[in-house]
C-alpha cells in the first residue's frame, strides 16, 4: 500500500520543511518527511525508483557474464568507480575498465576497481559507509538492511539542500549515517518496499524537483 496520502506528483514545498543544519534532526521527523515524499511520488517516479537497483543488479550480472567474473566482482567494480560519477558515467567507466583496464575516474577509485577486478574482496577494498552500502544494494536490491545515503538522500531526509561540508559533518558524526539510513528503513516499512527502493524513489523525486529535470 502506498498510503492514503498518495497524490499525483511529488511537489512538496521546501519552505514548509525545516532547513538542514549541522545538528541531526529527530529520527521521527525524518521518517515523516520521507514518508510524505513517498506518498506524493508520481507513478512514474515510484516505478523508476522501485526498479533502480534491480536494473543496476542486472547491469552487474551482464558485466559478470561478459567478462567471466562473479557478480560480486562486477558490483564491486561498479561501486568502486561510483564516487563523483552520475550513473550513466559510472556505467560507461565500468564497461571501459573491464574492457581495457583503464577508466577516466579518480585515481583512488580506479586503483580500488582494479584490485577488485583482480580478485580481491570488494568488502575488503571498498571504504566508506555510502560506497559499501551502494555495493550491497547493487548486489542485493531487495535487502532489508543497507541504504545508500548520498547527498540527495541526506538533503531529502533533512528537508533542504545542504552543502558538502554540512553533510559531511552530519554523516561523520558518531551514529550520523546510521540514523539517516534507519529513517529510510522505517519509511520503507510503512510502504512495504525495501529500504533501497525507498531511498531510490526519494532520490528520483528529490533530484527531479531540485535539478529542474527528470533524473537519469
Amino acid at each position: 500500500m502506498r498510503g492514503a496520502n498518495h497524490r499525483t506528483g511529488s511537489n512538496h514545498k521546501e519552505s514548509e520543511l525545516p532547513m538542514a543544519t549541522e545538528k541531526l534532526p529527530n529520527r521521527a521527523m525524518m521518517v515523516r518527511r520521507l514518508a510524505r515524499i513517498l506518498a506524493e511520488a508520481a507513478d512514474e517516479q515510484w516505478s523508476k525508483g522501485t526498479f533502480w537497483y534491480a536494473s543496476a543488479h542486472s547491469f552487474a550480472c551482464q558485466l559478470a557474464d561478459e567478462h567471466d567474473v562473479t557478480v560480486e566482482c562486477a558490483a564491486g567494480v561498479i561501486a568502486a568507480l561510483s564516487p563523483r560519477l552520475p550513473w550513466d558515467q559510472n556505467v560507461a567507466a565500468a564497461r571501459q575498465l573491464f574492457a581495457t583496464g583503464d577508466a577516466p575516474v579518480l585515481g583512488s577509485s580506479k586503483a580500488k576497481a582494479l584490485r577488485i577486478r583482480a580478485g580481491e574482496s570488494p568488502v575488503d577494498v571498498l571504504g566508506g559507509d555510502k560506497v559499501i552500502a551502494f555495493y550491497r544494494c547493487v548486489l542485493f536490491p531487495a535487502n532489508d538492511t543497507y541504504v545508500c545515503v548520498d547527498r540527495h538522500a541526506v538533503d531529502a531526509a533533512l528537508g533542504a539542500k545542504g552543502t558538502d561540508a554540512s553533510r559531511k559533518r552530519i554523516l561523520e558524526r558518531k551514529g550520523g549515517y546510521e540514523i539517516v539510513a534507519d529513517a529510510y528503513r522505517r519509511a520503507a516499512e510503512r510502504f512495504g518496499v525495501a529500504p533501497a527502493q525507498a531511498q531510490a524513489i526519494v532520490w528520483v523525486c528529490w533530484r527531479e524537483q531540485h535539478a529542474g529535470k527528470r533524473a537519469a
